[in-house]
């Protein structure tokens, strides 16, 4: 794996998300993503084409049909395949963290009979979250993200990112050791791709969604989810108010992150703080 030249600016970008029906979107990956990047991948990159492509990269669950999360299931405890997800003997542990989908999840425990243990999710039952305490999870996630860009891939848009990691007595959110497996994936795409774009998708406000570019060495570009309706608000009141309040909140990025210049935000479409 080497460096790519750098993208053209004015190359067309085309947005993908492989995860979200499995029996729709695995043929597509098996029959027509893959056998396209590799007739337009160039010297090791879809860049020598007319695209770009960015890919969804789901970093912190996978679907509780997933063949790790089956495998888990059948493993011994405390092997390294059962602690591919998180598992207790009570629903009442990370007690801090919010249940984020209220409407469908009453807690972000849901008790396996097969196994006699809880398991964590953030989201919806059916999205066991990943153990990143597990290095061999890491390591998984090191392994197919090489995958996606060694096939061409310019960008990931790392979903449901500040949800990596949980910790008793925190909201299970934004925290260090996020940042830190963070660090190491930019570091680790750096050094063997080059030029490769990471956008953040942190539902967070501005000042915790601007922490996942730190020092210019994570993300590349966030997005901005609290401009996003205060736009629309501001079309209805026929009003700016509401976003120039919420810029005037948002702190500066970093310059490092994108070869000097700043780094940007995005909201549905591209946007730069």
């Amino acid at each position: 794996m080497t460096m790519n030249a750098p993208r053209a600016r004015n190359q067309q970008v085309i947005w993908t998300k492989m995860m979200v029906l499995a029996s729709i979107i695995n043929p597509l990956i098996n029959f027509f993503l893959i056998p396209y990047f590799q007739r337009t991948q160039g010297n090791g990159a879809i860049g020598a084409s007319i695209a770009m492509v960015i890919t969804e990269l789901v970093l912190a669950h996978t679907s509780d049909q997933h063949p790790w999360f089956q495998r888990a299931r059948q493993a011994r405890p405390d092997s390294v395949q059962r602690d591919f997800y998180v598992w207790s003997d009570t629903p009442d542990r990370f007690a801090e963290a919010r249940v984020i989908f209220k409407d469908f999840e009453t807690s972000n425990w849901t008790f396996d009979a097969e196994v006699g243990a809880y398991y964590w999710h953030r989201f919806y039952s059916h999205q066991p979250s990943l153990n990143y305490d597990n290095p061999a999870v890491r390591q998984a996630m090191f392994d197919v993200v090489d995958f996606w860009l060694s096939m061409g891939v310019d960008g990931l848009r790392l979903d449901a990112v500040p949800y990596l990691y949980a910790r008793e007595g925190t909201s299970c959110e934004n925290l260090p050791e996020t940042f830190a497996y963070l660090r190491d994936l930019r570091a680790h795409i750096d050094e063997h791709f080059g030029d490769r774009m990471l956008l953040a998708e942190a539902n967070q406000w501005p000042e915790d969604a601007v922490a996942y570019m730190g020092e210019g060495d994570m993300c590349q570009m966030a997005f901005h989810f609290p401009l996003m309706p205060r736009m629309f608000m501001a079309a209805r009141q026929e009003d700016r108010f509401p976003i120039v309040d919420i810029l005037a909140e948002t702190p500066p990025t970093p310059t490092a992150a994108n070869g000097g210049s700043s780094c940007a935000t995005t909201t549905s479409s591209p946007w730069r703080w």
